[in-house]
Order: C-alpha cells, then structure tokens, then sequence
C-alpha cells in the first residue's frame, strides 16, 4: 500500500520548517496565532503524526488543551502508523500537560474517500463519529506530506493507484480541462488530488494549505492546467525548490542529494486564500549540488531569498530559455496533424524485441499464461458458489 500511495515519511528540519511557516501566515496575512478559536488545523496524512506533535509543541499551554480537544485533526489510511500516531500525539500532549487524554482528532481513513457523499462504516463507530466531526468541521489549515505516486511502473505489478470519483471528477473539470498538453496521465498522481481536494475542503473560506510534495507541477507541461487554478483557488503562493531530481541529472544521487531519498524533485508550497490580498507568486531554487544534509540545514535558517514571479498567458511560472525564440518555431503538430505519446504498453519487456520469432514465442507464452489465469480465476469463483441440497455443478 505504501508503494501504490508513493508514501515516505518526513524529516523533522522539514516539519518544523513548514510548520514554522504555517505559524508566521496566520500572524502576518490574518493577525492569528495557532490557539485562536479561528484556526481549525487538519494533516490529512499524518503518517506517525509528527506534523500534530509540532503544533501541539508550539501552543500555549493555556489554550493547548481546548485546541486539542476541538480543532486538532490528523487522518492516517495504514493502520501501523495510525497506531503509532495516536501514540506520538497523546504522548505529546501528555509532556506538556502533564495528564493523559486520548486525541479524539485522529481518523483511520483515507483522506480522498472523505469527499465522497457515503461512505460506509470506517473501522469502529468511534472512528466513524470522529470522520463525521471532522467532515463538520470548518477547517482553515491543512499541513502535511501527502502521498505521491503517478502509477505503477509495469502492468505485471497489478498494484494500480486507487480511483477517487469525486476527486478525480474535480481534477477533469479543472486541471486537466485548462490543460494544453497532449497527455495528462501525470494528473493521477495522489499529492496532485490531495491539493486539488485542500482548495476544495477550505469550501471558501480564507485559509492556508502547505504541502511538501513532488515538485514537478511547478514546471513540467502537464501541470499547465493545475497552475492555473492554484493561482485561481489560492492569492498568495510561496514554493521552495528542493531538487534532487534524479532524472533530470543522473550525476545526482536520489540517496545523498534528495530530502527522501527517492528520485523526483521535492518541494515545499505554502499556499494562502486571502480574499482581497494582492496577488503573490514567490520562488526559490536551492543549489543543484547540494545534499541532503546542506538542505535541511538551510530550512532550520528559515530566511529564504524569495523571487518574486510572474507567469504568461501559457501558465509558465518559470522563464524557460530562449522561449521567444523558440514561440517563433512551427510547430511539428502542425505540419503533420500529429500529437501523439505514442503507444504505451507497460509491458515493453514483453510486446517488443529486435528478433521477430523471439517475440512471437514470447508472445504466444503470454496469451498462454494469461488465458491460464482466466480458467483458473473462474474455477475458483466456480468453487466458491454455495450449493444448496441436492444442487449439481
């Protein structure tokens, strides 16, 4: 589960930092503190809740045992971290009041499911009742790292990203809708529903949304759409530029270079609804050859050289190079009335090779062994109908 959701779990540098942040908004854009009755705060994927412990660490005693009571929520969809969650908070809690309560605010559920009208009954009536709270509650700050995972690599996995109806409905008609690229298949991936589904879950009211996530949003040409409603949906937008894209530039290692070690861009976006706020677009990149550690020191400063962006008319928030130059260009859809992906299988290994003989015996083995499966799949649904008395098969 936590490969098809793409889950890794965040360095504390990158938690403190965010939450940091979350913390100066509310005072410099709203005059608020984390204990003002105004400020309702969800992590809908809290992981082993370190995003809550922070928070909790940062309240004043004297408002902390109302906050945590009434506008703390956290959401976890395994149940090992769930477990461990509800351990880290009430331990937390428990440090700093010195008396233990439960956190009525953590739901084992999978936050995109929420969105859906039904929903069936969710592990025990205690925790359907906390999902329903918090389902009523006016939420104005959502943190966290959500999941990111575009898809499975390969067919033969069998472990597909999961289909949200009301999420992926919301995506269609804004996202993509608004999008001019050819292929919009990197939309599924899940931090991409989770953003869409924050802008949604504030339901209009002023608010803050900050998520570390994958970064390839910020420039890659399918996002096109996706920027162009964040900037519709939020008025002021600060992202932080981690890098450690391996596959962009493979002399970078995912293990010492990326703040996951994993092999996409990461970034960190602050995103605020201020309704009647001057619009705001701020980056920053940190070097390419930085590692690891060098990043996460560098959010512990949490003084960032911001610059100020402005996008064109084509949603481009980054000055691509040479782009007047190259909008001069004819374009190749154009002389020959074709844009295409081109045709892909996700099963390369198996549908192509150089020898044509080797593939067709490849390919006879792989029609074997599938209709293999179909017959099998069938005798054992056929084994598990239940015969009444006197019944044949």
């Amino acid at each position: 589960m936590a490969d098809t959701h793409g889950i890794v779990y965040t360095p504390r540098e990158i938690v403190d930092y965010m939450c940091n942040s979350v913390e100066r908004a509310l005072q410099d854009e709203f005059g608020l503190i984390l204990a003002s009755p105004e400020v309702v705060i969800l992590d809908p994927c809290t992981g082993t809740g370190n995003f809550i412990v922070n928070l909790i660490e940062r309240m004043p005693g004297r408002a902390l045992a109302e906050a945590y009571q009434n506008r703390l929520f956290a959401n976890e969809v395994m149940l090992p971290p769930y477990y461990v969650a509800s351990l880290n908070i009430e331990h937390a809690y428990y440090e700093r009041m010195r008396q233990y309560e439960p956190f009525p605010g953590l739901c084992f559920v999978d936050t995109l499911d929420m969105a859906e009208a039904q929903q069936a009954n969710l592990f025990t009536a205690a925790n359907t009742e906390r999902v329903e709270r918090e389902k009523e509650a006016a939420i104005t700050v959502i943190i966290g790292n959500p999941p990111y995972n575009v898809g499975q690599k390969s067919e033969n996995d069998n472990n597909k990203n999961r289909k949200y109806k009301v999420v992926d409905g919301r995506i269609h008609e804004t996202y993509a809708k608004d999008s001019k690229a050819s292929s919009k298949s990197k939309l599924n991936d899940a931090y991409v529903k989770f953003f869409r589904w924050a802008a949604d879950r504030l339901d209009g009211r002023d608010g803050i949304v900050c998520f570390v996530s994958n970064n390839g949003f910020i420039d890659q040409t399918a996002f096109d759409g996706m920027r162009k409603h964040l900037l519709r949906d939020f008025d002021r937008i600060d992202h932080i530029d981690l890098h450690g894209n391996v596959r962009r530039n493979p002399k970078l290692s995912g293990t010492t270079h990326n703040v996951f070690g994993i092999q996409v861009g990461v970034g960190i976006t602050l995103a605020i609804r201020k309704r009647g706020a001057a619009s705001r677009l701020r980056y920053y990149r940190v070097p390419e050859t930085w590692r690891k550690g060098q990043k996460l020191e560098f959010l512990t400063k949490r003084e960032v050289p911001w610059a100020a962006l402005s996008p064109d008319e084509q949603n481009h928030w980054l000055e691509l190079g040479h782009a007047d130059e190259y909008s001069q260009f004819t374009p190749l859809a154009d002389l020959f009335s074709l844009w295409s992906l081109g045709v892909g299988t996700n099963r390369d290994s198996v549908v192509y090779d150089w020898d044509a003989d080797k593939l067709k015996t490849r390919i006879t083995k792989f029609v074997a062994a599938y209709n293999a499966e179909v017959h099998r799949h069938k005798a054992d649904q056929k084994a598990d109908w239940p015969i009444a008395s006197g019944a044949r098969h």
